[in-house]
């Protein structure tokens, strides 16, 4: 089973068709498609360092959550500013006035807990509208998988039409660093198994006997 910290110890055999790496592990032979493989690590690097730009609105918009994903919005604004969301809270306080038995009144502070939220600001990427639906889904992907930096699936989109055309292409022929370049940076990315579009980036072509 190839884990990620094996790219580093692969060895390169060269070039295929201008279009594949050919490496060997051990006794495993691979081949890793050239574009794929720096297609996701281009993908995984615009998802990491990538903050959206923001639009404000002209209008705040008040959005009603259930408790659970008022909580993750509240936890997790830094994620849903780096997506261009932006949100600001209303913390209602109303005050009682209770009157003892000798006459003194006593003027308490009671806080009105509510599950809304005024969205001030939307993304602002050309060609592509925003709304509570991409808010919704962020929320759902961050109750399944904590701690992760999520994007809707408009973004992944668009990510991955970007990674696409900066990376390596079929017969492009590559230099011995950028072809260790790319079988380096799989082991430094995330998942580097399938290329943004579910392409797979390395096949396991045979095993030799090497003694």
């Amino acid at each position: 089973m190839l884990s990620k910290s094996d790219f580093k110890r692969m060895h390169l055999i060269g070039q295929f068709n201008n279009a594949f790496i050919l490496t060997r592990f051990g006794p495993h032979l691979f081949m890793i498609d050239q574009h794929a493989a720096d297609e996701k690590h281009n993908f995984e690097m615009l998802q990491l360092t990538t903050t959206i730009k923001s639009q404000k609105l002209f209008k705040a918009q008040l959005l009603n959550f259930g408790p659970m994903d008022f909580a993750l919005l509240r936890d997790n604004l830094d994620l849903f500013n780096k997506n261009g969301f932006e949100f600001v809270f209303d913390d209602d306080d109303c005050e009682e006035e209770d009157v003892q038995n000798d006459g003194d009144i006593t003027t308490t502070t009671n806080t009105i807990q509510n599950s809304s939220a005024r969205l001030v600001a939307l993304p602002n990427i050309v060609g592509h509208s925003f709304d509570k639906h991409d808010i919704d889904e962020i929320l759902s992907m961050i109750a399944e998988m904590p701690g992760q930096l999520h994007r809707p699936r408009k973004v992944r989109s668009i990510f991955a039409s970007k990674a696409c055309r900066k990376s390596v292409m079929f017969g492009h022929p590559l230099s011995e660093f950028k072809m260790k370049q790319i079988i380096e940076n799989m082991g430094k990315i995330e998942q580097p198994w399938n290329c943004p579009h579910g392409r797979p980036t390395i096949r396991h072509l045979c095993t030799v006997n090497l003694g």
